[in-house]
């Protein structure tokens, strides 16, 4: 693929493209997060 006489890409690869969400990431709105740690019997740390 190019971009007149740049090549942006063989096409071997996806690497070089971003989605739009990764350009411009929406809003989410009441977004949690919970960090759980757990130990090595899985039994909450």
């Amino acid at each position: 693929m190019a971009v007149g006489t740049t090549v942006i890409s063989d096409g071997a690869s996806l690497a070089p493209f971003k989605s739009m969400t990764q350009i411009h990431p929406p809003e989410v709105g009441g977004w949690n997060v919970r960090l759980v740690g757990l130990d090595a019997d899985r039994s909450v740390a």
